[in-house]
């Protein structure tokens, strides 16, 4: 009985910090920045009053971390459209980067932020990056910032960035808070065995 509780409680100890350790090996982390972004939009002309967003085509530029850094410079995406309060369908793909896929609706993080005839609005959409130089899906999320001078009927400017991890989300526990978890597990499990046995 008492061995049966002991190998219970190492065997769910070692499976709680295998799973969280292994959640903390990143594959592949790094992040690159993406200009020549036209976005045409509807149904209005104006930013402020766009709900949907369709980028042609963009490229890469010299603003690349980790996995992505010398990748070449100016490398073309093809793009799709992204609509606010759709769940998924926005999608951009390069053979040699890799091909971003939408899994979560975007959220529109600087609501029309308008200064004179000036208005600029980013948005977070949350996906997944696989192909080219990643390799299987990773977790990524794409930032993107549109800027429009001169009010509706005017060109529109823009940037944006791939983070792979993405931004913004939750932070895994650390292999070592994990082991002091389970370390705390054994130490319960050793406090109910010895009261069993006083009993």
């Amino acid at each position: 009985m008492v061995r049966t509780i002991l190998r219970n409680v190492t065997l769910l100890t070692s499976l709680v910090l295998g799973l969280v350790v292994s959640e903390t090996k990143a594959a592949f982390i790094g992040s690159f920045g993406i200009n020549g972004i036209t976005p045409s939009i509807s149904p209005t002309s104006g930013l402020a009053g766009a709900t949907s967003f369709t980028i042609a085509s963009m490229s890469s530029n010299g603003n690349a971390t980790g996995g992505f850094a010398g990748l070449p410079v100016g490398t073309t995406f093809t793009g799709s459209t992204f609509t606010l309060g759709s769940p998924t369908g926005f999608t951009f793909t390069n053979s040699q980067f890799g091909t971003f896929t939408e899994t979560a609706a975007p959220v529109l993080t600087s609501v029309g932020t308008t200064v004179g005839i000036t208005t600029s609005e980013s948005f977070f959409l949350l996906g997944s990056f696989s192909g080219g130089v990643v390799g299987a899906a990773t977790p990524a999320s794409f930032t993107v910032s549109f800027t429009q001078n001169g009010g509706p009927g005017t060109s529109i400017s823009s940037s944006g960035t791939i983070d792979i991890p993405p931004t913004g989300t939750a932070v895994v526990p650390e292999p070592a808070s994990m082991t002091m978890l389970g370390l705390g597990l054994v130490t319960l499990g050793g406090f109910g065995l010895r009261r069993r046995m006083a009993k």
